[in-house]
């Protein structure tokens, strides 16, 4: 028996040898395939449903038509109709978010997950298959961005991999959640076809994040009028209206936002750090100015471990691996150092990547497989399945594992969505001019030492009885 495919639950009649399905965590998986039409009657539309069964009956795709075509057969007269299908990602890729959490209504980062399936997936008949709790999250905020794109960040700060599967139910779980349903020997291997493969080029052990604008505690500022002056510099740009502007013997003054409002007696913006008057105060006269400033966040988390491990390998210098990643949304800085922190996690590690190809079925991506193959150092490795390349052939269909340990590689899609981030990226960050600020962060050593006297106050505690009672001085216990 043939693998079977089925457009809107009719089934089709494949091209031999033709159908390839490239199954993979984290991105849109594809399946291709071509239809013979043999009177020419069938038309085919960029959205219509698709589901492959493999050899043994069992459901192995589910998606949707992403690209139809179609060609004159020769010489036997007819059609036919090259199809490439996207999985049930193409649900969430094509859903906007606009949301805000905080860490007050949402415990976790699984709560999140779960408000938006229920927000947004749901109503595209995605079901819920196992969502995990993770960790707290202080806050996340997403202005319009792709569901896709969310959860790809959720997984990355929680530690774990999401996918649809076959069947459209959401997935948000470990990497050790979901065992596969058989380890592999050599035995389960085509001969030849085992590959090992070491290094990890996403590896990094010291994680820079560049994050938004912090807020400071509330600040004090005075100047003195001159009589002539209107405009005030504070020492940090204005985070939100300030608390409060006096001026000595007028009192407080009122505040408008600058450009917009016109008859109030100062101005400000946020970003701006200068407090524009409508009356320069008089000569002598004292200015106050209270407010909450904002800074530029950048943060460094090391995994110490990783370091003396790298610096062993490379026998000197510092054994350090830098990265950069922007998040310019966190606007405060415990969350940006969770968020480096959770890229140490996901990076900082010796990656390893073991293919071979095989005829048993049942393999998925997102499973932990045992491997052993001693020939190639893998001694019961559990190893995730990044991804399952499945080849119809007649009877039989070949199956391609790529199992890894380490981050996930991604397919050339996935590289060529990275470029297309990393481009605007590296325009910012080769900009070069009197407008931008460059941090550099600094390690101070500081020795605190203080003082303390404590005065305290005890009371006897007598043991009460029926003739002793309470007085002034007498404190009961």
């Amino acid at each position: 028996m043939a693998s079977t495919v089925e457009i809107d639950s009719a089934e089709v009649v494949l091209a031999r040898g033709s159908l390839t399905i490239d199954l993979r965590i984290e991105e849109r998986s594809i399946a291709e395939f071509t239809v013979i039409d043999p009177d020419g009657s069938l038309s085919y539309q960029k959205g219509q449903p698709v589901l492959i069964y493999d050899v043994t009956d069992t459901l192995i795709f589910g998606g949707v038509i992403d690209n139809p075509e179609k060609f004159v057969r020769a010489p036997a007269g007819g059609l036919h109709h090259p199809i490439r299908c996207a999985d049930w990602h193409y649900l969430a890729d094509k859903r906007l978010v606009a949301e805000s959490y905080l860490a007050a209504g949402y415990a976790n980062v699984g709560a999140i997950v779960t408000d938006i399936h229920t927000k947004y997936l749901a109503g595209e008949g995605i079901t819920i298959g196992n969502i995990e709790a993770g960790p707290a999250i202080l806050e996340a905020v997403f202005n319009y961005v792709r569901a896709s794109d969310v959860l790809d960040a959720l997984a990355e700060k929680a530690g774990k991999i999401w996918y649809i599967d076959e069947y459209k139910a959401l997935y948000f779980v470990d990497r050790n959640t979901t065992t596969a349903p058989w380890s592999a020997t050599s035995a389960d291997m085509i001969k030849g076809t085992a590959h090992w493969s070491g290094g990890n080029p996403k590896y990094r052990n010291r994680q820079y994040i560049r994050g938004g604008k912090g807020t400071t505690a509330e600040q004090t500022e005075k100047f003195i009028g001159d009589g002539k002056q209107f405009a005030f510099t504070v020492g940090f740009p204005f985070q939100k209206v300030p608390t409060s502007v006096t001026v000595e013997d007028l009192g407080a003054q009122s505040i408008g936002i600058k450009g917009i409002d016109e008859t109030e007696d100062c101005y400000w913006n946020k970003g701006d750090a200068t407090l524009t008057f409508e009356v320069a105060p008089l000569a002598t006269k004292e200015v106050t100015v209270v407010y909450y400033g904002q800074f530029d966040i950048l943060v460094l988390a090391e995994d110490a471990e990783a370091i003396a491990d790298q610096l062993a390998i490379e026998g000197a210098g510092t054994g350090y691996v830098d990265d950069i990643a922007d998040e310019p949304k966190l606007d405060n800085k415990d969350a940006s150092i969770d968020a480096a922190q959770a890229k140490l996690v996901r990076y900082a590690v010796a990656g390893q990547r073991f293919k071979y190809h095989t005829l048993r079925t049942g393999l998925k991506p997102g499973q932990l497989q045992t491997i052993d193959y001693p020939a190639l150092g893998l001694n019961s490795a559990e190893m995730l399945i990044e991804s399952v390349v499945v080849r119809g052939f007649g009877a039989h269909n070949l199956h391609e594992i790529t199992a890894i340990q380490g981050p996930t590689m991604g397919s050339w899609s996935d590289l060529f969505k990275a470029f297309a981030h990393m481009k605007t990226e590296i325009i910012e960050r080769l900009n070069v001019g009197t407008e931008q600020i460059l941090i550099i962060l600094v390690d101070i050593d500081v020795a605190w030492s203080w003082d303390e006297d404590i005065v305290k106050k005890v009371f006897a505690c007598p043991v009460p009885s029926v003739t002793l009672y309470p007085l002034g001085t007498l404190y009961p216990c």
